[in-house]
This record gives C-alpha cells, sequence and structure tokens, in this order.
C-alpha cells in the first residue's frame, strides 16, 4: 500500500495536481502512520529482545521510501524543465510572430491623416 503513495504514476504523471495533492496528503497520513507504528512495535519489542532485527527490517523499508522519494523528485525537476523549455519556446514563437507582424503589416495612419 505504502508504494502507490511514492510511485510517480500514481499522481505526479497521470493525475496531474489534483491527484498529486491527494498523494501529498496519502504519504503524510502514512508517514505518521508509520511513526505512530513504529514506535509501538518497538515498545512491544523492548521486552523480546529482537530490537536489532527488528530495526534492520525498518530501516530497509525507510531506505525504500527514501529511494522513492528521490526519485519522484528528480522526476518533477525534470518535468518543470521540460515544461519551463516549453514556455519559453512559445514565447519565442509569439515574439517572433509580433516581429513578423509589424514588418509586414502596413504602417498605421498618422494622427494628422485621421483627421483630414
Amino acid at each position: 500500500m505504502y508504494l502507490e503513495v511514492f510511485r510517480p504514476a500514481s499522481g505526479i504523471q497521470s493525475r496531474g495536481r489534483f491527484g498529486l495533492k491527494k498523494c501529498q496528503a496519502a504519504k503524510a497520513n502514512l508517514q505518521g502512520q508509520i511513526l505512530k507504528q513504529t514506535d509501538e512495535a518497538r515498545n512491544e519489542d523492548s521486552a523480546g529482545g529482537n530490537r536489532a532485527a527488528f530495526d534492520k527490517q525498518i530501516r530497509s523499508v525507510i531506505n525504500e521510501l527514501i529511494y522513492l522519494e528521490t526519485r519522484n523528485g528528480e522526476f518533477i525537476a525534470g518535468q518543470r524543465a521540460i515544461a519551463r523549455a516549453e514556455f519559453e519556446a512559445m514565447e519565442r514563437c509569439g515574439r517572433n510572430v509580433s516581429r513578423i507582424q509589424k514588418s509586414y503589416a502596413p504602417a498605421g495612419a498618422t494622427a494628422w491623416e485621421t483627421y483630414s
């Protein structure tokens, strides 16, 4: 379940901004659950004495989540760079169209011509 929250396709790629907000909220909720359950498990485990194995297992899960979060950050940075490049290309096209229009459009009438 927790892996779905961290997968880029779950909100970043396919669902846009609203899906991303939903995934971020689920991730925040999941982080709270992880902390709570980890504390509960440590309290239960402290009597059993198998703390090293438990810590290793938790660390493995947390490392996987960190990896997925890092990968999502890289994916978002790439998408932002693509969007920025597209925006800049559109701005250049708009400026070029304006220049072309000024070059080929007939000159506007002067103020004296409009009043005579």
